[in-house]
């Protein structure tokens, strides 16, 4: 008998481990990396897990780190707080415009050049194709097109080895430039760009640095998608000279043009947004953050720009909240017949417009939906936060 109880009583002992062995790895894969909190009463709490700071490993840059221990017990995983308690940003609004320089030039297209009564084309005769970036010529850099030009033209036919970027990968090729019978110049045979440039919205603008954040998504290649390598960029203002409302299947646009003259250097282009530092601050109003656990559905108000000098509030629903991804983290609705009758909802050039809930910045309109421009979504303010503190 005292056997038995000893074998069953071993039993639940190795029942028991292997519960808990299975609980910490499922809590394990379960628990996040990362929290971002706007303050210490944020930190969300986890059945079976009490999160314990790590008084150690606390930056002055605000932050931390938790020991997330099973029943209190069983060290899981550190996890890393990100505590913006105290921060407020001015929710701008305001229309902008982007210019973004790359590491090189990019081929947009290739071309036949006409040449001793022949169509030839250098550029498919050395393997080049759109999408690919030229990075140098001869062992020189290629940053402008001015500079790719000059190259080709100076070459007087001879052979060029060209360097590029296809994909992930690096690639060397020779091109041999023809000479042009119509214009009298040696041509590669492609069409080339080195910049992209664009309008859109401020998100948000930090009062003390002047550090902002706009768009909410990426600038990227308008065929491909992918995002566009950022060597340098500038921001500068913008005139707004028309609007073009949505419609379903054709989503609207705001018209306009860049100024001449700088405001701002851009800094990273991620998939949560642009971000750089303004030159000068202006004098609005800041508002504190919500972080994405206090972000519900219902009212919101939405700040874009579409005409005159000042940034104009409209009313919208949030409809749902779900952080499917990292810049469709909720969905709104736009409700205010102002800015229906004047877009038909949202359109393009309205992307960073800063979303405000209960009186808090809690992000930002990223994307409009096609089939219903009276629907878009919005990212987390903290999304792009974090991604303007990432390295």
């Amino acid at each position: 008998m005292g056997k038995k109880i000893a074998r069953i009583t071993v039993f639940c002992l190795w029942s028991m481990l292997l519960v808990c062995l299975l609980c910490a790895g499922l809590y394990n894969y379960a628990l996040p990396e990362t929290i971002t909190v706007a303050s210490g009463e944020d930190i969300p709490s986890y059945p079976c897990v009490s999160l314990v700071a790590d008084e150690d490993e606390n930056s002055a840059s605000g932050v931390s780190f938790m020991d997330a221990r099973l029943f209190g017990v069983i060290s899981l995983k550190k996890i890393e707080v990100k505590n913006y308690e105290g921060l407020s940003l001015i929710p701008s609004g305001r229309t902008f415009g982007v210019r973004l320089f790359g590491e090189g030039v990019c081929v947009v297209g290739v071309a036949e050049v006409t040449s001793g009564g022949k169509s030839v084309s250098p550029a498919t005769l050395a393997g080049l194709a759109t999408k690919d970036l030229i990075l140098s010529v001869n062992d020189s850099p290629v940053k402008t097109v001015t500079d790719l030009k000059t190259a080709v033209e100076n070459s007087m036919g001879a052979p060029l080895s060209i360097r590029y970027r296809r994909g992930d990968s690096e690639k060397n090729t020779v091109l041999t430039p023809v000479f042009d019978e119509t214009d009298g110049k040696y041509k590669m045979g492609m069409w080339v760009k080195d910049s992209a440039t664009g309008i859109g919205t401020v998100s948000f603008i930090n009062p003390e640095t002047g550090e902002f954040g706009a768009l909410g998504h990426g600038v990227c290649d308008a065929e491909s998608g992918t995002l566009l390598p950022l060597k340098k960029g500038v921001v500068t203002d913008a005139v707004v000279t028309d609007i073009v409302a949505g419609c379903k299947g054709k989503p609207g646009e705001v018209k306009g043009y860049l100024k001449t003259g700088k405001t701002g250097v851009l800094l990273k282009n991620s998939e949560c947004g642009v971000f750089g530092v303004f030159t000068a601050v202006p004098k609005e109003e800041a508002l504190p953050i919500a972080p994405s656990s206090s972000v519900k559905t219902g009212k919101a108000t939405l700040r874009t720009m579409l005409d005159g000098e000042c940034p104009v509030d409209y009313e919208i629903e949030i409809t749902e909240v779900h952080g499917k991804s990292p810049n469709k983290s909720f969905t709104v609705r736009v409700t205010d017949p102002r800015l229906l009758s004047k877009t038909g909802g949202i359109i393009q050039g309205m992307s960073g417009s800063p979303i405000i809930q209960n009186g808090k910045l809690i992000g930002a309109v990223t994307h409009v939906m096609i089939n219903d421009p009276t629907h878009g979504y919005g990212i987390f303010i903290e999304n792009m936060l974090n991604q303007m503190d990432a390295k």
